[in-house]
């Protein structure tokens, strides 16, 4: 997601450039360099990041009717370095890398989605539920371990409380979930750091939600600018 022009971003087979930054395949790893500006105070932010997956998953998965939108866990499991120089700070851990792709803008397919992913004794389990266009609805659970998929039963959905903006959070497990952080609160997106049951095993996982119905306001539009460079 970007809002900088088309003469500013590049990519090929196995490189990916918008702007200053730009992400690229090497012997199975995927190195990131970053090179941004912060806001709402203007200070740099540079860096390098490494990921080296454990584990190949290549089986899309397709969201809609039409063959117009689909994802894919490209890595579900992987260790990662990063190596920051502003600000100065270095981490490593675990990681996880998928994908989403389409022929048209994600809000003319969907209405909403919300995603989770966690590290189970299993292996890395995806939780995956939009809301589409037409009205119908599509959920699935994949398990992905050793580059093999499982199907799990789609667990109950709560809603965690609303963030600043109001927007709503849904998210599945089979018993009642808990918000350990907010990572990102917007008009139209929220990420979070959460605690769940899957399997019987409790288990932390990142979850998101995401409404394209918030997103395509044009007072949204023009908040976009001051959080991303748009540059023609």
């Amino acid at each position: 997601m970007t809002e900088r022009g088309a003469r500013h971003v590049f990519r090929d087979e196995d490189k990916f450039v918008v702007g200053p930054s730009s992400m690229r395949w090497k012997d199975d790893e995927l190195f990131i360099s970053i090179n941004e500006h912060c806001t709402p105070l203007p200070t740099g932010l540079r860096g390098k990041i490494r990921i080296k997956p454990t584990q190949f998953y290549n089986s899309p998965v397709m969201l809609d009717t039409a063959g117009k939108h689909f994802w894919q866990a490209v890595a579900p499991q992987a260790s990662i370095s990063a190596e920051f120089e502003n600000p100065k700070l270095s981490w490593r851990g675990i990681a996880y890398h998928d994908m989403n792709w389409g022929t048209e803008p994600i809000e003319e397919g969907f209405k909403s989605w919300t995603w989770a992913r966690a590290n189970t004794s299993n292996g890395t389990q995806v939780i995956y539920d939009v809301e589409r266009r037409d009205g119908s609805n599509f959920s699935f659970s994949h398990c992905l371990q050793n580059g093999e998929l499982s199907l799990k039963d789609v667990p109950p959905s709560y809603q965690l409380s609303r963030g600043f903006w109001g927007m709503r959070r849904p998210i599945h497990s089979e018993d009642k979930p808990r918000l350990i952080a907010k990572l990102e609160d917007a008009p139209f997106y929220s990420r979070n750091h959460v605690e769940i049951t899957l399997n019987g095993e409790t288990c932390e996982a990142v979850h998101e939600s995401l409404s394209l119905d918030r997103f395509v306001p044009p007072v949204v539009q023009m908040m976009l600018p001051f959080r991303m460079p748009r540059i023609g």
